[in-house]
């Protein structure tokens, strides 16, 4: 700890609790994340938090107690013995059994004179020792301090004031009168000076308080907690003094200075005003705090809120930290089984009709409702007749997934296959700048791509190797948005994609070729034309936002399913032109605002935190119109709603056959109402024999609080220790339904690894280094988490795996050097990058374009812009026109604020923007368009926009079938392979290795798996030799083969110094940017 540890007894018999010796506990937290084991005997009551949460109920002691655990977050628990006092311990663990420190804070920052309380630099500290925070500090004078757990002053540590304690005599001692004693004091200061006189402390040791009336600390450039000897005072002006004992006029004339006050007589001076008519006046000292310049160790342990100030640095540095009994896993992740019980069914389907019933009467708008909801349900059936009735059969859903290869499309980006429908829903701006023939917005404009040209295209995708197609939104857009990502009728396809039988044509093709069609839905929001807020009346908007979101974020958290929410702070819709009737329900949106207008805790929502147990962040995620003030949020809570969104959803499964979801912002909803939604959505398809209908959310585990609350299982979520009472009450009432599928889980059945994805960008683009992917401390923690939370939480193996998507700029957009280099045209970056997608966990999913090396640019250099101006200046835009496109496109110089229409450019030749490509025949055919296409393109066969002969295509098209032969490439287990040979070269920043797990794994199928990525344009051609992973059933001399290289091979040695196994690379064999080594006697001719 700081610098010193308490001790106290609180039972009768040594235990745990009653010798403290530490704080913190190895083998609290069981190996599977999911319990507690105590060891506190004489403890009768306990309770749970972990860091940053909130604390459970107290409960009868137990030696075993449920709990979710998030990996890298601390867990404390508190024990108390009754008639005596209680007692906490902590741990800390990480996904595979590696502890971490434990503290009582999730962060801690030192504001100080010397950083001007905070202003000028944040004083983060960082955790050294399980409690224990610490910071080197360089001070030239003493300074006063507080330290704060957060980033405002909501909560602070400083010093309990000095205080008189008289302690007199009771009054029935005749001595009570005449007892005089010298005034005893309390406070830090005195306890302090207390310890020291016992040689208990030292100089550089001192206690805090938390309390609200605490004052500042001193520390000072002597490395010591002491106070200065005389503090500063606010005025130096001359005071009345009172005389007391022996002291007089003479006293006063001789005594000069005595301690920190000054005393004189009264000359009755200006300067001695205040001193009023006393003769003997008194002023304090103003002492000078400065000395010479020294760094110190500052360390703050907050559970004893004990701190210490040392010229010893070495106490900041970080000790080690100790291992829970029984060691720890060395690889990167190796999942523990966990088979957590199914959830017991409370409820009858039945039940939720007559919860139906009874909300019906206390709502004004009940006639509606019904109305509204029992269309949703004659709409569908009717669907699902009409497709039987046509002769259709419906085409089965795949055993499991996880062999599966995702191609996503940005549909009017992709392929226009229709010029006849270019025109049928273009937004006005485009509208007017078309008929001028300029381009100020051409990144924003339609571009013509339909669904007729993703059917067209087809058997390019199957060439390609891909088996599901994951279309963007198609729904109607009343905003005519060329993404379609606010939906304002999910009843129609948008006009300028083309139309509902389309899509069922569509899908039905890809079937015949085995391929899925995925369709993405934005679920929080709506739009509309003219949709607005009707004017406000009474209170400020920033008020009235923060009470609705305040009011919705109690609803869900502690109201039933069925209640019905007040209207109080929720304002009114004015519907305008565009929004149908079914969604024409003011209880359907949360009519909240703007995030904008949303201030928790009277602070700005943008600077909240994104952590975990953050309910006030979570609360503006789901009830604010967060994406834009244009964008309604739709209220997910109500339960009708629910249904009706649910129905509309289901019936194009029923209609088109789709085959999966995925959930856009799945996070910006209520978990009710993902699993609402997943399970209806599941449970419908698997009545139509589509037993494993597939629905991924979009949740970004480190940017949502609960994220885990929207995922499979649901109530395993590791941020809460009690779910909202809403999610609750509704997995009761779907608990028959979930109960009978495939998977029976109730949320989604995985996300993303947007962590990882995140890292293996920047390291590919030259932002980090590779080894920083494994060694990396707030990247291994953040993957970890998200690892944890998927595999325990719903079906790690389906995650989404990219490197590229919608909503991130093109990769090579990014890589340095790409505004004026040669860094751009890097096929070897996306081929690395991908191979990682490829061999990781989930499924593979390819943005479109990549395979054709789109770099999102629209030029590399000056003589390209100026060539660039003048073609569209000849096509006939203006000049200004032309300069301010293209001014929009400078990466140069903005970087991350571009504007996303640039990051999503057209895939067929006739598009009014096709940008830069690392491939040459690609980039040959760049360049912009003031018109739309004119004339039908050609078959994908002939355009040469789709070159398939480029290193890219043709590495995607061997992944794809080195993935499908090679279970282990499918497989969550994972183990980084350390290079031995080449620690003290270059070379050893160049590569990324790990080995690929399936313990379970049917012969020919290899049990491990060696993935190697080397980071360099020019791979060397030196011996590696790489760590073989734990328990592989490999001896010396067993011969591994390269699969994208046969001549490239390794063999498994032996170290001369001891038993440890190694695979060898020899030196001057074939160079290569990625190597998947198998066991040669497991390899098989590719016969594809």
């Amino acid at each position: 700890f700081a610098a010193f540890r308490s001790t106290f007894v609180v039972a009768s018999e040594p235990s745990v609790i009653s010798s403290p010796l530490v704080h913190e506990q190895p083998g609290l937290i069981s190996r599977d994340l999911r319990s507690i084991s105590h060891n506190a005997a004489g403890a009768g009551f306990l309770r749970i938090k972990n860091v940053g949460g909130e604390w459970s109920a107290w409960r009868p002691y137990e030696r075993t107690s449920a709990w979710r655990v998030r990996p890298g977050v601390g867990v404390l628990v508190q024990y108390h013995a009754e008639g005596s006092s209680s007692y906490i311990v902590g741990d800390c663990l990480h996904v595979g059994g590696r502890r971490c420190y434990v503290s009582w804070h999730q962060e801690m920052f030192l504001r100080a004179d010397w950083n001007n309380w905070g202003q000028d630099s944040k004083g983060t500290l960082s955790l050294v020792d399980h409690f224990t925070w610490a910071v080197n500090v360089s001070l030239s004078a003493y300074n006063r301090a507080k330290f704060a757990p957060f980033a405002g002053w909501s909560k602070a540590y400083g010093i309990h004031p000095d205080r008189e304690l008289l302690y007199g005599l009771p009054s029935f001692d005749p001595r009570n009168e005449a007892f005089h004693p010298e005034p005893y004091m309390s406070g830090t200061e005195a306890s302090r000076q207390w310890m020291l006189e016992r040689d208990l402390w030292t100089e550089h040791e001192s206690l805090s308080s938390g309390a609200e009336f605490a004052s500042e600390i001193w520390m000072s450039h002597l490395c010591t907690t002491a106070p200065p000897r005389c503090q500063p005072r606010k005025s130096d002006a001359w005071q009345c003094h009172s005389f007391h004992g022996s002291q007089d006029m003479e006293w006063c004339r001789n005594v000069g200075t005595d301690g920190c006050t000054e005393y004189a007589v009264n000359d009755w001076s200006a300067a001695m005003s205040d001193c009023d008519d006393c003769g003997c006046c008194k002023r304090a000292i103003q002492p000078d705090l400065s000395g010479q310049q020294a760094t110190c160790c500052v360390l703050f342990n907050d559970l004893l809120l004990n701190y210490t100030v040392t010229p010893d640095l070495s106490r900041c540095a970080p000790r080690p930290v100790r291992r829970a009994d029984g060691g720890h896993y060395d690889q990167f992740w190796r999942p523990e089984t966990v088979t957590p019980a199914p959830r017991a069914c409370r409820q009858s389907v039945g039940s939720a009709e007559e919860s139906y019933s009874s909300y019906l009467q206390v709502t004004e708008d009940a006639g509606r409702l019904d109305a509204t909801r029992t269309w949703s349900r004659t709409r569908l059936a009717g669907a699902e007749e009409s497709f039987r009735a046509e002769g259709h059969e419906y085409f089965p859903s795949p055993k499991n997934w996880h062999s599966e290869v995702t191609y996503s499309i940005l549909v009017d980006r992709f392929a226009n296959g229709d010029i006849t429908n270019d025109q049928a829903a273009l937004p006005e701006f485009q509208q007017e700048q078309m008929k001028e023939g300029q381009t100020w917005s051409l990144h924003q404009w339609r571009h013509g791509g339909d669904l007729q040209g993703v059917k067209g295209r087809l058997t390019y995708l199957h060439d390609l190797g891909v088996t599901v197609v994951a279309l963007s939104p198609i729904f109607l857009d009343s905003k005519r948005e060329y993404h379609a990502a606010c939906t304002t009728d999910l009843v129609h396809i948008d006009a300028g994609f083309g139309s509902a039988s389309l899509l069922r044509e569509l899908v039905a093709d890809a079937h015949v070729l085995g391929i899925r069609v995925v369709l993405d839905v934005e679920v929080n929001h709506a739009c509309g034309k003219n949709l607005r807020y009707e004017p406000q009346v009474g209170a400020e908007v920033v008020d009235q936002v923060t009470s609705c979101v305040d009011a919705y974020e109690d609803a869900y958290w502690n109201t039933s399913r069925w209640e019905l929410l007040g209207e109080e702070h929720r304002r009114t819709l004015g519907w305008g032109d565009s929004l149908p009737d079914y969604f024409r329900h003011q209880s359907f949106f949360t009519r909240c605002g703007p995030r904008q207008m949303y201030r928790p805790g009277r602070k700005d929502f943008a600077t909240r935190r994104r952590v975990v147990g953050n309910k006030k962040f979570e609360a503006g995620q789901m009830w604010t119109d967060y994406f834009s003030p244009e964008y309604f949020e739709f209220n997910t809570l109500d339960p009708i709603f629910q249904e009706v969104y649910t129905n509309l959803v289901k019936y194009w499964i029923a209609y088109a056959d789709i085959d999966g979801l995925r959930v856009s912002a799945g996070a910006h909803t209520s978990a009710d109402f993902s699993a609402y939604l997943s399970t209806q959505t599941r449970h419908y398809a698997a009545s139509l024999g589509k037993d494993n209908f597939f629905v991924i959310g979009e949740v970004h585990h480190e940017d949502s609080p609960f994220g885990g609350l929207h995922l499979g299982r649901v109530d395993g979520d590791m941020a809460v220790a009690a779910l909202p009472a809403r999610l609750d009450e509704t997995l009761d009432e779907l608990c028959p339904l979930f109960s009978d599928l495939r998977l029976p889980w109730a949320g989604y059945l995985s996300s993303y690894p947007v962590e990882e994805a995140s890292h293996m960008r920047d390291v590919a683009v030259g932002f980090a280094s590779p080894p920083q992917f494994f060694t990396r401390e707030a990247w291994v923690a953040a993957m970890e988490r998200t690892r944890a939370t998927v595999s325990q939480q719903a079906d790690i193996r389906s995650m989404w795996t990219a490197v590229e998507s919608s909503g991130l700029p093109r990769l090579l957009s990014r890589a340095e050097g790409s505004h004026g280099g040669s860094v751009a045209d890097d096929t070897w970056r996306l081929v690395v990058a991908l191979a990682w997608s490829f061999t990781w966990y989930g499924i593979p999913e390819l943005y479109y374009g990549i395979e054709m090396g789109f770099s999102g640019l629209c030029y590399k250099s000056a003589a390209e812009r100026k060539r660039l101006n003048a073609s569209l200046v000849e096509g006939g835009a203006s000049p200004e026109a032309a300069k301010s496109l293209l001014d929009a496109c400078d990466y140069a110089d903005l970087g991350g604020s571009m504007d996303q229409g640039f990051w999503r450019q057209d895939m067929f030749v006739g598009g009014p923007m096709r940008l830069g490509s690392a491939v040459p025949e690609v980039q040959a055919l760049a360049g912009f368009s003031t018109a739309l296409m004119g004339a039908n393109g050609p078959h994908w066969c002939e355009d040469p926009i789709l070159n398939r002969r480029n290193e890219i295509y043709r590495t995607i098209q061997a992944l794809i079938r080195i993935r499908r032969s090679c279970s282990a490439l499918r497989s969550d287990q994972d183990e980084a392979a350390r290079e031995v040979m080449r620690q003290a070269t270059e070379g050893d920043n160049q590569q990324i290795a790990y080995w690929k797990l399936d313990p379970q794994a049917e012969a020919p199928a290899p049990m491990a798996v060696l993935v190697v990525l080397t980071f360099s344009a020019v791979p060397d051609s030196n011996a590696s030799k790489y760590t073989m992973p734990s328990g592989a059933p490999y001896r010396e001399g067993q011969a591994f083969t390269d699969l994208l290289n046969h001549k490239r091979m390794g063999v498994v040695v032996r170290d001369p110094d001891g038993d440890n196994l190694f695979l060898l690379v020899p030196a001057a064999l074939a160079r290569a940017h990625v190597a998947i080594f198998v066991p040669s006697n497991r390899i098989k001719m590719d016969v594809g």
